[in-house]
């Protein structure tokens, strides 16, 4: 079998949608750099992408990028919200161990 008649048997690959790709980089770096800003926009473009390649009637490729790009994104805000949910339980516990810590001081001086 020659070389020639190799590659002309193998399917030519649609180009990937750019925005798929940013999606799922921006998606990737919302759970580790960027928080909620590179989810929002892994989100946005992920969403605009799927749109971009159905509207694009096989010309472009990239669908599983774009829906893992949005899934990504999803984790990455949910990921930050229970972060923010955890700091404001920690701070609440500091600030109320705080104002206890202060209880017996109060209570002698007002007795004494």
């Amino acid at each position: 079998m020659s070389e020639q008649s190799y590659y002309q048997n193998q399917p030519e690959s649609l180009p990937k949608s750019s925005k798929a790709i940013a999606s799922l980089v921006l998606s990737i770096l919302g759970i580790s750099i960027l928080p909620f800003i590179g989810s929002i926009a892994g989100l946005v473009l992920g969403y605009i992408a799927r749109n971009e390649i159905e509207d694009s009637d096989g010309a472009l490729s990239g669908d599983d990028l774009a829906k893992i790009g949005i899934i990504i994104g999803w984790v990455g805000i949910a990921i930050g919200i229970l972060g923010c949910c955890f700091a404001a339980f920690i701070t609440f516990i500091a600030i109320a161990s705080e104002e206890y810590s202060m209880l017996p001081l109060v209570l002698t001086t007002i007795c004494a």
